[in-house]
């Protein structure tokens, strides 16, 4: 169970003739449960994490009303208790505590509890099935190279890879449009870290092919069974951009291009470290903007949570002014009738 991804929300509100209930959805990277709590319930959880010398959120008192189940009581309350509890998330130490697991049925569910699969299982069973692929293709990428110096045949294991390659980019295409789709029902900083393995798993397929074009052009320059001509150049280059469209060759690669024409092996060589530089030095300036916009990012949630605690405080000094005012109100109407 990976307690890292949790979150917790208050879903629904359950008010008979015994004490209100309150559904709590409890969600991670692999199942979502719904269970019941009651506000003495969570009260108790409180105290423990307390005795626990935790430094807890302030918990919701009871001095709103004893016993009352008015809607505009209980969706306070509510609000209250789900601050509460999304705050407990970002104490220190709060998952490995025995009261907080307990009450949020981390380890064993109830009988009553509602647990559904999540969607968001299969994408990351996804993600780990092409990084083990990708892991296998530089054991093979290893195996090709060793025989392309030992001037043995590559041909078999350069299919083999060209086939995962084209499966892994079938994946990656996969896992982006289920995580665009938005039905994962992830948070948002989860949705941001997902974004970023995505992104370091194209980097890595791109490192694969230009790999394979590097064990492949060593293999025509160094003996081994050569790609010669043509067919080698296109190797190296494969999907190299031109201004004219060149015929494709048997294994659906572009062929030569005016700007390799009349460049020997050692020359397009050279040349591949320098696009490859380019790439490296175009992915480093992405690179900065993501992290400058990271950091926008953070600033802007802080600002945020610093001006909803203000709006609290303003509430609850507008609800202890009222509350003057209908006392005073009270104190008049005895008063008038007095006189």
């Amino acid at each position: 169970m990976d307690d890292l991804e949790l979150s917790i929300k208050i879903v629904d509100v359950k008010k008979g003739s015994g004490p209100t209930r309150y559904a709590i959805e409890v969600t991670n990277s692999t199942e979502t449960w719904t269970f019941l709590r009651r506000y003495s319930e969570l009260a108790d959880l409180n105290s423990a994490l307390k005795a626990a010398k935790m430094t807890v959120p302030a918990f919701p008192g009871k001095k709103l009303g004893f016993g009352n189940k008015s809607d505009g009581f209980v969706a306070k309350r509510r609000a209250g208790l789900e601050a509460y509890l999304v705050g407990l998330l970002r104490v220190v130490g709060i998952r490995s505590n025995a009261a907080f697991r307990a009450a949020m049925e981390l380890d064993s569910k109830s009988p009553d509890t509602v647990v559904t699969a999540n969607a968001k299982e299969s994408w990351l069973a996804l993600y780990r099935a092409l990084v083990g692929g990708c892991d296998e293709m530089a054991s093979l990428l290893g195996q090709m190279r060793t025989a392309s110096a030992k001037g043995q045949d590559t041909e078999r294991l350069n299919t083999n890879l060209r086939v995962r390659i084209n499966r892994l980019a079938e994946g990656i295409a996969t896992l982006r449009t289920e995580l665009d789709s938005g039905n994962l029902s992830i948070t948002g900083r989860e949705a941001m870290r997902r974004k970023d393995l995505l992104s370091q798993l194209t980097i890595r397929k791109a490192e694969m092919i230009e790999e394979l074009q590097s064990v492949r052009a060593s293999a025509g320059v160094g003996g081994a069974p050569p790609t010669s001509g043509a067919a080698g150049r296109s190797a190296l280059f494969a999907g190299a951009s031109s201004s004219r469209k060149p015929p494709p060759t048997k294994w659906g690669v572009a062929g030569e291009t005016e700007e390799t024409v009349d460049l020997d092996n050692r020359d397009l060589i050279n040349l591949q470290k320098k696009i490859m530089e380019n790439q490296d030095q175009g992915l480093d300036q992405l690179s900065d903007i993501m992290a400058r916009q990271i950091q926008l990012a953070n600033a802007i949630g802080q600002e945020v949570d610093h001006q909803n605690l203000m709006l609290d405080h303003l509430n609850d000094h507008v609800e202890s002014t009222q509350a003057s005012i209908d006392r005073e109100n009270k104190n008049i109407i005895k008063l008038k009738r007095k006189i």
